[in-house]
């Protein structure tokens, strides 16, 4: 948008000290495909987001953020891939997983165990209790987050 503008007046500029001031609502105008913004680039999935296939009535990342309210409280058990670790938060193992579905927003499902870890890279089986609109505070808030949770291979 700055460059439009800058380009503009420059234009204008030159236009006017070169006796073409007639020409300015001509420099002034946005071509119709100039004004076009392009789309959003497409989320394309990375080596560990690769789209896991999950069998019927299976749990994916991107169910778990859309039945939030409904799993709130239950026991769930999700595989997908280990892409972040942090030990020793606050006592705990957040365990982040991704499996290839949901969008920016809801691709990524935070795991915590007091008792388990597990290793970026690793494809866990993982099982917990989901929590909803959990506020930790500095910033830190789950819309949907998995509670005490087990790991295995």
């Amino acid at each position: 948008m700055i460059r439009r503008h800058t380009l503009t007046i420059g234009l204008s500029a030159c236009f006017i000290l070169s006796g073409c001031g007639d020409k300015i609502e001509e420099a002034n105008q946005v071509p119709e495909t100039a004004a076009v913004e392009s789309p959003a680039p497409v989320q394309q999935p990375t080596a560990n987001q690769s789209m896991i296939q999950h069998t019927d009535g299976e749990l994916s990342v991107a169910d778990l953020f859309a039945k939030k309210n409904e799993l709130n409280g239950k026991v769930i058990t999700l595989h997908g891939n280990v892409v972040k670790v942090s030990e020793g938060i606050m006592k705990k193992n957040w365990i982040h997983i991704q499996d290839g579905t949901g969008d920016a927003e809801t691709n990524d499902i935070v795991f915590t165990s007091e008792t388990q870890s597990a290793n970026v890279g690793d494809h866990i089986i993982a099982k917990g209790t989901v929590a909803t609109d959990k506020d930790f505070g500095y910033g830190y808030f789950y819309p949907v987050i998995v509670e005490e949770a087990t790991f295995s291979k």
